[in-house]
């Protein structure tokens, strides 16, 4: 059920098919692995994120430095105060 509700949400935003496909598709990608690496870090899976990440060539100690910097441009992009993340 979940899925369907996932499925219906994501199909009426305009998205590139690309990010849909990573976000409803059980088939792999690139996107797919990124997003799952970035999922696996967020719930401190540190195995998976490291194996995620060096299947797809990101230097897994840079991770972290990257996810920070993910959520400043994130924050700078809606107008949102970035001193938590600095």
């Amino acid at each position: 059920m979940l899925d369907a509700l996932l499925d219906k949400i994501v199909n009426s935003l305009s998205l590139p098919a690309e990010v849909v496909s990573a976000l409803t598709s059980e088939k792999s990608s690139t996107l797919k692995y990124i997003l799952s690496t970035i999922s696996y870090y967020e719930k401190g899976r540190w195995y998976n994120t490291k194996r995620n990440a060096e299947s797809i060539n990101v230097n897994y100690e840079e991770l972290a430095d990257y996810y920070q910097n993910g959520l400043v441009l994130a924050c700078k992009y809606n107008d949102e105060p970035v001193t938590d993340f600095e």
